[in-house]
């Protein structure tokens, strides 16, 4: 607890720190070879299922760039997810892919456009991400730490746009029960971690803004993006 006043919770900012989570860069030859092979693969196959996926949107009247659904398999193989837009570039076979320079510069800028990785829910996103690398550490308020950097998070997969903390979802993650939850909530709208910009009505949920003045590195990936 803050000692200046009993009633707030004393929560700070863990810095992050560079290259975590990064893919190792030394690995056995044979090991490496057969890693390769699979990525290119891979990549392979991405390109393919970016452009039918492009023609079909174009098909139905919308329209999609041939590299965004690419960009979006990328970031969920294991040897590109957590890299750089220029270390995504440098490690990707382009080989094995038919885009031409365009293509790829626009593949680039994509990269940090891209919120969410294909088929991978935000709320498990930002769970990984909040026990890989805390926004805060309190061993006494684990939970409620672990949730604020969830919201933190999720602040990040959205950008510029509110977020839903669903109770019963987020106390499923956590481990603790939906009241739970909404007690969490409420105490970070207290402590001005969270803003509720919309109220729940029967149809729509509560949205909310979390706070990045109060955690820089969320602050400054949001205006980098």
């Amino acid at each position: 607890m803050n000692k200046n006043n009993p009633d707030r919770l004393q929560v700070e900012p863990t810095p992050l720190t560079e290259g975590e989570g990064r893919p190792r860069d030394h690995q056995d030859l044979e090991d490496r070879e057969d890693k390769e092979e699979v990525l290119e693969a891979f990549i392979e196959k991405a390109c393919n299922k970016s452009r039918e996926d492009a023609e079909q949107t174009q098909e139905a009247g919308r329209w999609k760039t041939s590299t965004w659904e690419f960009t979006r398999l990328c970031r969920t193989h294991p040897q590109l997810a957590g890299l750089t837009a220029n270390q995504a570039y440098k490690r990707i076979p382009w080989d094995y892919t038919d885009y031409d320079g365009d293509e790829i510069l626009m593949f680039v800028t994509e990269w940090d456009a891209v919120k969410v990785p294909t088929g991978q829910n935000p709320l498990v996103v930002a769970l990984e991400l909040s026990k890989q690398r805390p926004l805060i550490t309190d061993q006494r308020f684990k939970n409620y730490a672990l949730f604020v950097s969830m919201c933190g998070y999720l602040q990040k997969q959205m950008g510029d746009n509110d977020i839903f903390l669903p109770v019963e979802s987020l106390g499923h993650l956590i481990e603790v029960s939906p009241r739970i939850i909404s007690n969490y909530r409420k105490i970070a709208c207290k402590e001005k971690i969270l803003v509720e910009t919309q109220k729940s009505t029967r149809r729509l949920a509560a949205r909310y803004r979390f706070n990045t003045d109060r955690f820089p590195e969320i602050k400054e990936s949001l205006r980098s993006t």
